[in-house]
């Protein structure tokens, strides 16, 4: 069951928003997680924003005037510069509930740009549980609570963060963001998703492989059916915002769900807004690493370290022209670590005269951690030691374990496996 949770948890993209709120458990009594973020909704909304409709009818109407008068000129220029100043403000008024309001009222929150998260931009101290943002903004810009992970869209108006409903609206980017975050068909995918979950706990014995097996592909279904409502979604909802920020930071979100060639058509013809958002670069990048080396293509070679000679060597050199089955996973990573013991080396043990079997190992956090694992779980085949995100980059690998099988020619002949699933592509190699 233990495995079941793990390999669950660590492998299948998250498709809700879950916000915790823990004001108790920080130093500065603002902390709030989010753990996904990935809801969209079809419904299409038109905004004509009022400062625009002004300064519109203002320019029209000083047009008529130059014909018959000059005096009221400097009038209606003080006007359209007033209308102008006016239309450029926001304010942001974040509210917390108020049981916190001993603990909160006083403590100082700053507000950061995205381009910049380590030096803020504003800063404003609690009174009342409420915080408030006031400043200009020429054009729409992203921005960030302090200790809250959700974009607020800066635009002109009146923007409100509600903790309790967990929701950022009042503006119309806001408003409209917040309707495709807040989608029904969404929820009711994110409530059969955690009903399917649950019912993995919910057998009075040990549940069998079959049973297990059996929830696993109604979770598989359920992402597929998710996956697809949400990639239309985000299509949609991008036509509307294709020359702003939020069309970027929601495509980001998604990306998962959409196919490559949705998104690198995307990319290709966007605007520079869209196309030069980090996130989103960096998740089009994955995308294009990830196609490239999908099952019927041939395996990218990776330098590292052979940790049992500290040795400069390489994927390819491992591999050497054999089937193979390869394991990119880290010490700290828990799945990795039970994959690695209840299935990667009993297969080892199986198939190891005919199979190399290869760990590469990524993302470590600590000096010589891979050295314990290897020894706590006692790893009997050759691990490689990588540095930096280079090899994980090359391979479009946003989470791990990555457990990919190659058959004797090089060519990556499955990728994402897990459990049962690698001997059974071991077998339909070997068979070959």
């Amino acid at each position: 069951m233990e495995q079941v949770r793990n390999r669950f948890f660590s492998n299948m993209p998250p498709i809700c928003l879950e916000l915790t709120l823990d004001l108790k458990s920080s130093k500065n009594l603002s902390t709030i997680f989010l753990l996904t973020c990935q809801k969209i909704n079809f419904v299409s909304l038109f905004f004509l924003r009022i400062f625009a409709v002004e300064n519109l009818i203002i320019i029209i109407y000083m047009k008529r005037l130059f014909s018959h008068s000059y005096i009221i000129l400097p009038f209606l220029l003080a006007a359209l510069l007033f209308t102008a100043c006016k239309n450029k403000s926001y304010t942001i008024t974040a509210q917390f509930p108020e049981e916190y309001a001993d603990e909160i009222n006083g403590q100082t929150f700053h507000l950061f740009s995205h381009l910049d998260m380590e030096n803020p931009m504003d800063s404003a101290v609690v009174t009342d549980c409420k915080l408030v943002f006031k400043g200009k903004t020429d054009s729409l810009q992203v921005v960030f609570l302090e200790g809250v992970d959700i974009p607020i869209f800066l635009e002109p108006g009146n923007i409100v963060v509600d903790f309790d409903s967990v929701s950022v609206t009042g503006t119309p980017t806001n408003d409209d963001f917040h309707t495709v975050m807040s989608d029904p068909q969404m929820e009711k995918y994110t409530d059969e998703y955690q009903t399917l979950i649950y019912s993995l706990y919910s057998f009075t014995e040990e549940p069998s492989e079959a049973e297990q097996e059996a929830v696993m592909q109604k979770i598989d279904s359920l992402q597929q059916l998710a996956y697809a409502y949400l990639s239309k979604q985000a299509l949609a909802f991008y036509e509307r915002h294709s020359h702003d920020l939020s069309g970027a930071v929601l495509l980001a979100m998604s990306a998962q769900a959409l196919s490559f060639e949705e998104l690198d058509n995307i990319m290709k013809n966007a605007d520079p807004v869209i196309s030069s958002f980090e996130p989103l670069a960096k998740a089009y990048k994955e995308k294009q690493n990830n196609e490239q080396t999908k099952a019927g293509k041939h395996f990218l070679d990776i330098p590292g370290i052979l940790l049992s000679s500290s040795e400069a060597s390489s994927l390819a050199a491992l591999v050497n022209g054999k089937v193979a089955v390869v394991d990119f996973w880290a010490s700290w990573c828990q799945p990795c670590r039970q994959e690695i013991t209840e299935t990667l080396i009993p297969l080892y043990n199986k198939y190891g005269k005919d199979v190399v079997f290869i760990g590469v190992d990524v993302w470590e956090r600590e000096p010589g951690a891979v050295n314990k694992a290897v020894t706590d779980l006692n790893i009997p085949y050759n691990v490689l030691v990588t540095e930096g995100t280079e090899s994980t980059e090359a391979y479009g690998i946003a989470s791990i374990p990555q457990i990919m099988v190659l058959d004797a020619n090089g060519t990556i002949v499955a990728r994402d496996l897990r459990g049962n699933k690698i001997e059974e592509t071991l077998k339909q190699v070997l068979a070959q």
